[in-house]
C-alpha cells in the first residue's frame, strides 16, 4: 500500500511538472502569437489577412483526417505503453505508413474538390484570385508536412517529454518573429511572402521533431514493415469514429468561415478571424491541461486502474472550468482595453464577437476530462457521431439565418447553444459507458462553480458602474480581478486536500 502511495505521488508530481511546463510553453507561444498577429494584420490589411484565413480554412477542412489521426496516434501509443508487452515501434510504423497514406490522400483532394472551390465559390475580388491560389497550395504543403509530423509528436507525449516539445514550439514560434519584421519591410506580394515563411516554420518543426526522436528513440522509429492487417483495421475503424468529430470540428469552425465569407466578404471575415485567435489561445488554457493528464487517463485505464483514472478525469474536469475561470473574467471586465493594446486600432465587429467567443469558451470547458476517458475506453461511436451532428447542424441553421437577414454574428449564439447541449450529452454518456460515478462527478466538479457564480455576477455589476480613466487604472482593475478570481478558485474550488498541498508548496518556496 505504501509502495502503492509512492508511485501515485510521484505520478502526480510528474503530471504537476508536466502541467508547469505546458503552461509555460504556451504563455511565452501564446504571448509571441498576440504580438505578431497585431502586425502581420498592419503588414496585409484586414481584407487580406481574412483571405489568408478564409483559404487556410478550406485546407483545413480537407485536413480534417490529419486532426483525427493525432488523437488516434496519441491513444495507442498511450495504450501500447500501458501493457507490459507492448512493441512501440510496430504501433509507431503503423501509424507512420498510415499519416504517409492520409498525406497522398489529402493531396489528391487538395488538388481537385480545393480547386474547384477556389476559382468557384470563392468570394473574393478577381485581382485577388491568383493569390488565393498560391496561398492555397502553400496550406496544402504546410498540412502534409503536420500530417507526416503527428506520429513524432503522439510519441514524445506518450513519454511525457512535454519539455523537449515545449522547447521545439518556442523555437519554431520564436521563428515568427523575424518572418514579421521582414513581412513589415518586404515591398512585394506580402500575402504570399507571408504564406511561404510560414511553411518554411512548420517544416523546421517536423525536422526538429524527427531529428530528436531519430536520436533518443532510434528503436522504436526505426522503419520496419509490419502486415498486421488486423491493427491497421483497428487503427483506421476507430480513426474514422474520431474524423468524424475531428470534421465536425474543423467544418464548424471554417465552415462558418466560408458561410460568413459569403454573405459578407472579407472584411467581416478578419473579424472573424481575430475572434478565433482569441479562441485559439484561451482554448489552449483548457487544451494544454487536458494534454499533461491524458496520457495517464488511457494508461490508468489501459492497465486497469480505474479508481486513479476517473480521480483523473474528476480533477482535470474541475480544473479547467476554474483556469477557463481565470482567464475569461478578468477579459470580459477589460475586453475593449486589451483588445485596443493588442490591436491598436479595433476592427469593427471584433468586440462583440469577442465577447460572444468568451461565453462559448465557458460552455466548451465544463466537460475537460470526460473526452479523454471515453476516448480511452475505444467506444467512441455514439460520443463522435452524437458530438459531431450537434457541431454541424449549426452551420445550415446559420446559413438559413443569413437567409432572413439575421445578424453576423448569429453564428456564435446558434454554436453556444448547441454546444451546451453537447456537454449535458457528454455527461450522460460517460455516466452509461464507464463505472464512472456520474453523481460524485457532478458533484465533485460542479458545485464548486456554483459557489462561484453569484459573486462573480455581483462583481461585473458592479465593476460595470465604475468608469476607468487612463492606463493606470485599467492595469489595476485587471489585477485586481486576476486576485479576486484567483481567490474565489482557492476558497471554493479547491478541496481540502489541495489547499493544505498548495499552502504547504508555497511556504516550502518561500522558506
Amino acid at each position: 500500500m505504501i509502495e502503492l502511495k509512492s508511485d501515485y505521488s510521484q505520478k502526480n508530481k510528474k503530471i504537476a511538472i508536466n502541467t508547469l511546463i505546458v503552461y509555460a510553453r504556451m504563455i511565452i507561444v501564446t504571448l509571441i502569437s498576440l504580438i505578431t498577429v497585431r502586425y502581420v494584420l498592419k503588414a496585409l490589411g484586414a481584407s487580406d489577412y481574412g483571405l489568408y484565413n478564409v483559404v487556410g480554412g478550406v485546407v483545413a477542412i480537407l485536413n480534417f483526417i490529419c486532426t483525427a489521426m493525432q488523437t488516434t496516434t496519441r491513444r495507442y501509443i498511450n495504450i501500447e505503453m500501458g501493457k507490459t508487452n507492448r512493441n512501440l515501434n510496430k504501433i509507431f510504423n503503423v501509424c507512420l505508413l498510415l499519416h504517409v497514406g492520409f498525406a497522398i490522400l489529402l493531396l489528391i483532394i487538395v488538388e481537385t474538390i480545393g480547386n474547384f472551390y477556389i476559382y468557384n465559390y470563392l468570394n473574393v475580388v478577381p485581382e485577388k484570385l491568383q493569390d488565393a491560389s498560391f496561398v492555397f497550395q502553400i496550406s496544402a504543403i504546410v498540412s502534409i508536412i503536420g500530417i507526416i509530423n503527428v506520429p513524432y509528436q503522439g510519441l514524445l507525449s506518450a513519454y511525457e517529454k512535454f519539455g523537449t516539445i515545449a522547447s521545439i514550439d518556442f523555437v519554431t514560434t520564436l521563428l515568427k518573429i523575424p518572418l514579421v519584421v521582414c513581412l513589415a519591410y518586404f515591398e512585394g506580394n506580402a500575402l504570399r511572402f507571408y504564406a511561404i515563411g510560414t511553411c518554411l516554420i512548420s517544416f523546421s518543426s517536423f525536422i526538429l521533431y524527427s531529428l530528436f526522436c531519430y536520436k533518443h528513440y532510434s528503436d522504436i522509429v526505426k522503419f520496419k514493415t509490419y502486415k498486421d492487417w488486423k491493427l491497421c483495421r483497428e487503427i483506421i475503424a476507430f480513426n474514422n469514429y474520431t474524423a468524424i468529430g475531428a470534421f465536425a470540428y474543423i467544418g464548424r469552425t471554417q465552415g462558418s468561415n466560408i458561410i460568413v465569407n459569403y454573405f459578407f466578404g472579407t472584411i467581416i471575415n478578419g473579424a472573424f478571424a481575430l475572434a478565433y485567435q482569441i479562441e485559439n489561445n484561451i482554448m489552449n488554457f483548457v487544451g494544454n491541461l487536458a494534454t499533461s493528464f491524458e496520457p495517464q487517463i488511457t494508461q490508468s485505464y489501459s492497465n486497469g486502474d480505474y479508481k486513479r483514472c476517473y480521480s483523473l478525469v474528476s480533477k482535470i474536469s474541475r480544473y479547467c472550468i476554474l483556469i477557463m475561470l481565470f482567464v475569461l473574467f478578468p477579459l470580459i471586465l477589460e475586453l475593449e482595453f486589451i483588445l485596443k493594446i493588442w490591436l491598436g486600432n479595433i476592427p469593427s465587429g471584433v468586440i462583440l464577437l469577442s465577447y460572444l467567443t468568451l461565453l462559448s469558451l465557458f460552455v466548451r470547458s465544463l466537460t475537460g476530462g470526460l473526452p479523454p476517458l471515453i476516448l480511452a475506453t475505444g467506444n467512441v461511436k455514439k460520443f463522435q457521431i452524437s458530438a459531431s451532428f450537434l457541431m454541424l447542424i449549426g452551420l445550415p441553421l446559420a446559413f438559413i439565418a443569413y437567409i432572413i437577414h439575421a445578424p453576423y454574428f448569429i453564428i456564435i449564439v446558434i454554436m453556444t447553444i448547441l454546444d451546451l447541449i453537447n456537454r449535458g450529452y457528454i455527461v450522460y454518456l460517460a455516466s452509461i459507458q464507464t463505472s464512472l460515478n456520474i453523481y460524485k462527478f457532478i458533484s465533485e466538479t460542479y458545485k464548486p462553480v456554483v459557489f462561484m457564480l453569484p459573486f462573480i455576477i455581483l462583481y461585473i455589476l458592479m465593476d460595470k458602474e465604475i468608469e476607468f480613466v487612463g492606463y493606470t487604472y485599467h492595469i489595476v482593475n485587471l489585477l485586481c480581478a486576476f486576485i479576486f478570481i484567483g481567490s474565489l478558485g482557492f476558497i471554493f474550488g479547491l478541496d481540502h486536500n489541495e489547499k493544505k498541498l498548495l499552502i504547504a508548496k508555497i511556504r516550502r518556496h518561500n522558506l
